[in-house]
């Protein structure tokens, strides 16, 4: 095995990470493009591996076997969405993953049909793309480019667009909960900043220097990563409990050399990754911050690529009411999208590989294998509208919990990219 240090980890994990950090959204538009190469080449059997970024998006897959129950674990001091009961407690990691049960998903009262409208874009912004939504969809922030490195943020709230303003270059929000409280990032100087938007006023989260903000769930809870930019593998996890103070660091095993938080829920688990010489694996710290790695499906690769290569690696990337999804194998052809029930202790290979939203039924949304986006409800399949004729490639990126609202962005092929609504019902 290769020792990894700041000396060499640019060289071996560059394919890991952007260097220097930019915002996800670069990586948005670059998951699409590989999203279209792979159902270009999947007729040749060339599997494409997957980019795993710190905001992890790709698409959802065929129909799946009924998994989970309707069910969603209330914040702290608050009380379930409407129609959604909370979920069991996690398990211990002593449960069997191979014989573990996922929960049931049922697709009763889900939509039965979608249609797609093209979000307003700002005048004079070549490009604009979704970032997040809140987990009903009434409040959707992107990101409106006028050129390399010149950026906005945008919010869509009904059919009023606004625009906000963060300071540093390279704004990005990449995650809002149903309050409207909002994180993400700038650069500062040269330096990532993790920004708080609330009630109007942008501020810097106490300690958010050389760190980002990846997600808050709805106590108003944040995870986020620090050091090295804030960005990739050899950052350390956090987590603001309290967006007043300092954020403090998740633990991490001895052998590792990093790791990354990319998601929290609304108990306070975080998932994500750590590393462990040139390869990454699937992590999750509990609403105490005992960490534990997840185990991953039968037939992943597990020896590291040979002449020093990354991988294979794996990550959790998006969490929702105990559902986790990420990949296994990445840097591998046996790269493979992954589902964890952390309620069962279960462990699921999706059967295809471009998955990864869920919301808090077990319902999912993302592309299918022909380029439409999709929503797989238990048994229920639907196929998702384009908004713009022969795109390149389509994105969902967020999903509502019940499914009404659908959020993401087309490719189209000039280069372009556009942001996207699906209304269901």
């Amino acid at each position: 095995m290769v020792d990894l240090d700041e000396h060499n980890a640019g060289d071996l994990l560059r394919p890991l990470r952007d260097d220097p950090p930019r915002p996800p959204a670069v990586d948005v538009r670059r998951a699409m493009r590989d999203g279209h190469r792979r159902r270009t080449t999947r007729r040749a059997a060339i599997a494409g591996a997957v980019g795993l970024a710190v905001l992890a998006v790709a698409a959802v897959p065929a129909v799946l076997a009924a998994t989970g129950d309707d069910r969603l674990a209330p914040p702290p001091g608050g009380t379930s969405p409407t129609g959604v009961t909370p979920a069991p407690p996690s398990t211990s990691g002593t449960v069997d993953p191979l014989t573990a049960t996922p929960r049931p998903i049922s697709g009763a009262g889900a939509p039965r049909s979608c249609r797609a409208e093209k979000l307003p874009a700002p005048s004079g912004a070549p490009k604009t793309l979704v970032t997040a939504a809140d987990p009903t969809g009434k409040l959707i922030f992107g990101l409106a480019e006028y050129g390399a490195d010149v950026n906005r943020v945008v919010l869509w709230q009904g059919n009023k667009l606004s625009m906000i303003d963060i300071p540093g270059d390279e704004p990005q929000i990449n995650s809002v909960n149903e309050a409207g409280t909002a994180v993400g990032w700038s650069m500062d100087n040269g330096t990532t900043t993790a920004r708080l938007y609330r009630d109007g006023k942008v501020t810097t989260l106490p300690g958010g220097t050389d760190a980002t903000a990846v997600s808050i769930n709805a106590s108003g809870a944040i995870a986020g990563n620090r050091g090295h930019g804030g960005f990739g593998p050899l950052s350390h996890p956090v987590v603001w409990r309290d967006a007043t103070a300092p954020p403090h660091e998740l633990p991490l095993p001895k052998d590792a050399q990093g790791g990354a938080a990319n998601d929290i829920d609304d108990d306070g688990t975080v998932v994500g990754l750590i590393t462990i010489g040139v390869q990454q694996f699937p992590y999750v710290w509990g609403p105490d911050d005992a960490g534990r790695q997840l185990p991953l499906p039968p037939g992943t690769p597990v020896s590291p690529n040979g002449g020093g290569k990354p991988g294979p690696s794996s990550t959790v990337s998006h969490v929702r009411n105990g559902w986790a999804i990420g990949s296994s194998g990445a840097y591998t052809p046996s790269v493979r999208r992954t589902r964890w029930d952390l309620r069962t202790g279960a462990v699921q290979t999706l059967p295809d590989q471009d998955t990864s939203l869920v919301n808090a039924r077990g319902w999912l949304a993302g592309t299918g294998p022909d380029g439409h986006a999709i929503l797989v409800a238990g048994d229920k399949r639907i196929q998702l509208p384009h908004a713009y004729p022969h795109p390149q490639s389509v994105l969902p990126i967020t999903i509502s919990d019940d499914a009404h609202t659908i959020t993401g962005n087309s490719y189209d092929q000039s280069g372009d990219i556009h942001p996207v609504l699906w209304r269901c019902s």
